[in-house]
């Protein structure tokens, strides 16, 4: 991200706008980590930049400071270890993210899914509370 995008993603996570967004966020998910399911440090996590400033529900994940992290890759220096070999250290961190992050479209998927049934839920009953209404003012008559 060049200099003056990633200083306008700044200013925008500090608006407004995306308080409320992950006031929402918070308030449907649960107050809870989609990961772990731990409720401290909760952060907004962008599945994908490329709706970024108008994002969709889908585009977005809430996840705990700790889960946040390792998705993002970012390691704390005091806490950092080296072990023998780097480069396997990072393989199994990638399988690991990619696991994580795997976990987490496929719960997104099931969460529009549950969203879609319940929306075709509420049309069903508004249909059918239309048609007995129907009905019963046309027995009136």
């Amino acid at each position: 991200m060049d200099e003056k995008r990633y200083q306008k993603y700044r200013d925008y996570l500090k608006s407004r706008e995306w308080s409320a967004i992950r006031a929402d966020m918070i308030t449907v998910r649960g107050e809870a980590c989609e990961v772990c399911g731990s409720s401290h440090h909760l952060q907004v996590h962008h599945l994908t930049y490329d709706n970024l400033f108008f994002e969709e529900p889908e585009d977005l994940v809430l996840l705990c400071a700790k889960c946040h992290t390792k998705v993002h890759g970012i390691v704390n220096k005091k806490k950092h270890t080296r072990t023998k070999n780097p480069k396997k250290r990072s393989r199994r961190k990638q399988k690991y993210l990619d696991r994580e992050i795997s976990r987490m479209i496929r719960a997104q998927k099931r969460l529009l899914r549950y969203r879609e049934k319940v929306r075709a839920a509420e049309n069903y009953l508004n249909k059918t509370k239309e048609a007995t209404k129907a009905y019963m003012l046309s027995n009136k008559k």
